[in-house]
């Protein structure tokens, strides 16, 4: 796994702990007890249920539990902004995932080239912000696998082939821009569960409101 420094220079932004422990633990018995569904994937401008391709559940935010989130990680927007160097905006789209033993996320991109029918945002996404609210050595809740891996970081021949994963520590937030390929490797056991929300292009949202 790839330190924080180095993952920083490759364009992923870490913070090792904005959220503490007791508010994982809030946060992870709040998306428990929450109604789920499973993940869906987006191919063709149209969102559907793919097991092959991806095997987790999703719980939404409610508004008021994403003005609590925004408040809780306020103090990193400014760093955010720097590392990416473009004023993001307000975050979207809040959910919680839920991986149980064998699930997994194949790899993919969490940006869409157009709009589609059925997926009315996912082409605005720039920025995905991700925390873990567990990790492998959680003293509460532990995992094994499920990890987060980037591939296309460097610069090289077949870059898209060789991942590099990120270490989960309970409370950390990472961030990256939504068109690098990314996976989730299969849960071996235990649950893991994360919070991922995005950043999109303001000018998208203009194109939106205001086009025919």
């Amino acid at each position: 796994m790839l330190s924080h420094a180095i993952l920083e220079q490759l364009g992923v932004f870490v913070h090792p702990d904005v959220l503490t422990a007791d508010q994982c633990r809030d946060w992870r018995q709040r998306a428990v007890k929450a109604e789920s569904r499973p993940g869906f994937v987006y191919k063709q401008g149209k969102s559907r249920l793919d097991e092959d391709a991806r095997r987790t559940q999703e719980v939404g935010l409610t508004p008021e539990d994403a003005k609590r989130l925004d408040q809780q990680i306020a103090a990193v927007l400014p760093a955010l902004d720097r590392h990416f160097d473009m004023a993001l905006g307000p975050l979207c789209e809040y959910r919680c995932m839920l991986y149980d033993s064998g699930d997994f996320f194949v790899p993919h991109y969490d940006v869409t080239a157009v709009e589609g029918e059925t997926v009315r945002n996912v082409h605005k996404r720039t920025v995905t912000l991700l925390i873990f609210l567990n990790a492998p050595d959680d003293p509460e809740v532990p995992y094994q696998g499920g990890e987060l891996t980037f591939f296309g970081l460097l610069d090289v021949p077949d870059s898209d082939q060789h991942g590099f994963s990120v270490e989960a520590k309970q409370g950390k937030l990472v961030a990256f821009k939504s068109d690098i390929l990314h996976s989730v490797t299969p849960v071996l056991s235990g649950n893991r569960c994360v919070i991922v929300a995005w950043f999109h292009d303001q000018s998208k949202h203009r194109e939106t409101t205001h086009g025919g």
